[in-house]
């Protein structure tokens, strides 16, 4: 059985900036816990579709980039470095 990891997926959409150059803007980046990177875009794309509210990820973005999430920093007792 996999186990389970942590991965970003996110989402751009391609747009041109007026001087003839187009530029990948970010539309949304999404956390998401999965045992396979492909559940974890299964999971992204649900995720995306629903917070943008659209039918299709492709209705608000062109591509998507899959990575390991980034490690949160923690204080000594565990704890969010945030809340310490």
């Amino acid at each position: 059985m996999p186990s389970t990891q942590r991965y970003r997926v996110v989402f751009f959409k391609t747009v041109g900036n007026g001087y003839g150059r187009d530029l990948e803007i970010c539309q949304r980046a999404v956390d998401v816990a999965a045992d396979s990177e492909g559940s974890a875009v299964a999971k992204a794309i649900a995720c995306f579709c629903r917070a943008e509210k659209v039918r299709a990820w492709t209705d608000h973005a062109d591509r998507y980039a899959v990575r390991e999430a980034p490690r949160r920093a923690t204080a000594d007792d565990g704890r969010p470095a945030a809340e310490a």
